[in-house]
């Protein structure tokens, strides 16, 4: 029922068409966060679906969604240098080792 009201929206001639999707409220969420906050998955992986994406953009998408997978899956060196000029050095393990 929500998402047909939604596709309504998006739908309507007199409207803003999918750009309706980009509009923030007054939270400054849109729709697609709305429906995400509210844990409306139905209504989210539509909104996404109808985003006014190019495919350059898809491309960086799936660029990015690659590279955040190799980062969470890699450690992480830290070096921390005190007043003194005496440095620690920390390994942040990855959750997945």
């Amino acid at each position: 029922m929500q998402l047909d009201v939604a596709k309504k929206l998006v739908q309507h001639q007199q409207g803003p068409g999918r750009d309706l999707i980009d509009i923030k409220n007054k939270s400054g969420r849109s729709p697609l966060g709305e429906a995400e906050m509210a844990g409306w998955d139905e209504g989210a992986k539509w909104f996404v679906e109808m985003m006014n994406l190019d495919t350059e953009s898809q491309e960086q998408l799936a660029e990015h969604d690659a590279e955040f997978e190799e980062f969470k899956s890699s450690d992480i060196e830290v070096e921390i240098q005190d007043a003194d000029g005496q440095v620690a050095r920390l390994t942040l393990q990855s959750a997945s080792t």
